[in-house]
């Protein structure tokens, strides 16, 4: 990859807050991805990282859409959403990276690939609880972390086709959880009984053999759910009907001081 990592690919003709099209040399692209097979082959291709050096700082994007050059044969007009930004160390790769930009480039500033040694400093573990998922596409080495923490604070989802191991993907993240924050509780509903035997001892399951809901824990509404299968027209009378038998019940529980 060192030769992929040197080149340079191109200049920025254009910029704007989220994205930056470039020109790049349709030679150079081609020798990268022959010194790329059997190596990282996705790297220099839709999905790759590329950065560009301005004021001692690296600003790093992904490379969205490739398009031939109407106007030159020998380039390639590439679009770069951007991604975001750190210091350019001794090296010449990121010291620390950081989302978002706080500088963006101009029209003729060159361009290259993120090396591997960016992609491990962009990706690597912060000092927070996380943990390791796989390696970062398109890399094979690259640990790919995740903050556990955030994670579960926000909405997310796994998404894939089917047979692609959405569910195995959700037993391993939380598998991973369970070991780093053993006093965690995660609530898994679960109607298809693909979990119940994946986590072991470190589970409590709960089904219509063992599960004992409190009537009182529901609402009349919930009840009329569970238990009215009247249509239209017996449906209010039966509704009323077990409003009254639920009135009864707590009344007579409250009696008696028996809240069950």
């Amino acid at each position: 990859m060192a030769g992929i990592e040197q080149a340079v690919l191109g200049s920025v003709l254009d910029t704007n807050g989220e994205r930056a099209i470039c020109r790049f040399g349709r030679e150079v692209l081609q020798t990268s991805r022959k010194l790329a097979e059997g190596d990282h082959p996705a790297a220099v291709s839709v999905g790759g990282l590329v950065k560009i050096a301005v004021s001692g700082r690296l600003l790093f994007g992904t490379l969205s859409d490739l398009t031939a050059d109407r106007d030159d044969a020998n380039s390639v007009v590439a679009t770069v959403e951007y991604m975001g930004e750190g210091p350019c160390g001794p090296d010449g790769n990121v010291l620390q990276f950081r989302r978002g930009l706080s500088l963006y480039p101009q029209p003729g500033d060159p361009v290259q690939f993120a090396s591997t040694e960016d992609l491990r400093r962009i990706y690597a573990p912060p000092e927070l609880p996380h943990i390791q998922i796989g390696t970062v596409y398109p890399t094979q080495d690259v640990r790919a972390p995740v903050l556990f923490d955030m994670l579960m604070g926000r909405h997310f989802a796994v998404l894939g086709s089917s047979g692609t191991g959405k569910s195995t993907t959700v037993t391993m993240m939380l598998d991973r959880i369970i070991q780093k924050a053993a006093h965690g509780h995660v609530v898994i509903l679960d109607p298809h009984g693909e979990y119940a035997k994946a986590f072991g001892s470190a589970a409590q399951v709960w089904d219509v053999g063992n599960l004992q809901l409190p009537y009182w824990a529901m609402n009349l509404e919930e009840h009329c759910e569970a238990f009215i299968t009247s249509g239209d027209e017996h449906r209010t009378v039966d509704a009323n009907i077990l409003a009254k038998c639920l009135l009864k019940a707590r009344t007579r529980n409250i009696q008696f001081g028996d809240t069950t």
